[in-house]
């Protein structure tokens, strides 16, 4: 989300003027606070006021055990909390009371927001175990030949190959990464490994597409590895950076 804010002098409660209608008790995640509950009902562009400290109850979705010192996420469509990150959601923090969900939603438990075990921060799209964040990563293994790589597939995280011949691997435009990306700012920035799993031959060169260009060396040898850290540098008209690290 995108709006502006004004601190109170409480310190636990924010002025946010947030772009989309946001519902009383109902959390919603901004980049550079984390959550955020909303206070009362207000419709976008209309200036609400948001708890982002102290414990914020919430019912476990169904038959999800939550005990005492668990991260807890919440669960967009479910309204819920849960265990383990969703696909739509995001970290609340840390749970403080204990309690077994129901189909109803009576049973409730105490989360603290914005903490975790170790330390406080924001926290969107990663886990967190013991105060140490724990990125996600999967591998999206392509094919023998010049390929264009999806917004997906960079985002993975790690891509491999095991070229016959010298090959391109082509960066997607970077509205597709900023479209599965949405709460991305300028310097919001991920790393991207690419791996040849050639024996002894065939070098790979990642290869910048309009909006999506490469700085550094773009080869990678047989046998290695390349990482490279993707930077938004533009996500009103989409634009990335891959650099050589």
């Amino acid at each position: 989300m995108i709006g502006k804010v004004e601190l109170k002098q409480e310190g636990e409660v924010i002025l946010y003027t947030s772009t989309s209608a946001t519902t009383k008790d109902t959390p919603i995640y901004v980049n550079g606070f984390g959550v955020l509950i909303p206070q009362a009902s207000a419709g976008a562009n209309v200036q609400n006021a948001y708890r982002r400290c102290g414990l914020y109850r919430i019912a476990p979705a169904n038959s999800i055990a939550v005990t005492v010192g668990a991260l807890v996420f919440y669960d967009s469509a479910a309204g819920r909390a849960v265990l383990t990150r969703p696909t739509a959601g995001f970290l609340l923090g840390v749970a403080v009371t204990a309690g077994t969900g129901t189909t109803a939603g009576t049973v409730t438990v105490d989360v603290l927001i914005n903490t975790v075990d170790g330390g406080n921060g924001n926290f969107q799209g990663a886990d967190v175990y013991a105060g140490r964040v724990m990125e996600v990563y999967s591998v999206a293994s392509i094919a023998d030949s010049a390929v264009t790589l999806t917004a997906a597939q960079v985002k993975n995280g790690i891509v491999s190959q095991t070229p016959g011949a010298a090959r391109a691997i082509t960066l997607p435009a970077a509205a597709d990464l900023l479209a599965i990306c949405p709460r991305a700012v300028v310097g919001s920035s991920f790393e991207l490994t690419i791996v040849n799993l050639a024996a002894n031959t065939h070098v790979q060169t990642l290869t910048a597409s309009g909006t999506f260009t490469v700085v550094g060396l773009a080869t990678v040898q047989p046998a290695t590895s390349a990482t490279f850290r993707v930077v938004f540098s533009d996500v009103s008209t989409a634009a990335c950076v891959a650099y050589r690290i």
